[in-house]
């Protein structure tokens, strides 16, 4: 439960520099 949460927030984070760095 808990890596899949590890994962989960790991995952966000990719998506949130992948959009910052798009700009």
């Amino acid at each position: 439960m808990l890596l899949a949460n590890m994962l989960h927030n790991s995952y966000i984070f990719q998506l949130k520099k992948k959009f910052i760095y798009s700009f």
